[in-house]
């Protein structure tokens, strides 16, 4: 079941970020990539700062809560319903949507297409576990309501 639910999961990833940063460099062919996608897993606060300092903060939240609810999105199709939390089986597209919109509006001509790829790297999330989605949930929250406001 669990390689069932893990093949479901990565599939359904695979198709939400089809279509995002087709630019962006492989982590696993970047030496070092890795630990920075490490750090920033270990730091989901959609207003934290970035390691360079470089990049605005509305830039840095669109690029996390991206992927974040991107993250949400996918579990939530996976997981069972009776593990999931009541609001995140509410959660629709349409966040997603809003977070992919402000990344375009706010990013284009702001970044650089390196810093591009760093912030796609590091804001990459996948939560595969109930754990793991409870863990992250007042970031989501924050990312929602954000979208919202």
């Amino acid at each position: 079941m669990t390689r069932t639910v893990l093949s479901g999961l990565a599939a359904a990833l695979s198709l939400g970020l089809a279509g995002c940063g087709g630019d962006a460099p492989d982590p696993r062919e970047e030496p070092g990539a890795g630990a920075a996608a490490t750090n920033a897993a270990a730091t989901s606060d959609p207003a934290a700062a970035t390691a360079s300092g470089s990049v605005p903060a509305p830039i840095e939240q669109a690029y996390r809560c991206r992927g974040l609810v991107a993250a949400a999105l996918a579990a939530s199709r996976v997981i069972p319903k009776d593990q999931l939390p009541a609001e995140l089986a509410a959660l629709d597209q349409s966040v997603l949507d809003h977070w992919n919109g402000k990344m375009g509006e706010i990013a284009a001509g702001t970044i650089d297409a390196g810093e591009e790829a760093r912030l796609m790297t590091e804001a990459t999330r996948i939560l595969v576990t109930p754990e793991e989605l409870h863990a992250e949930l007042p970031a989501i929250r924050a990312c929602v309501a954000a979208a919202a406001g």
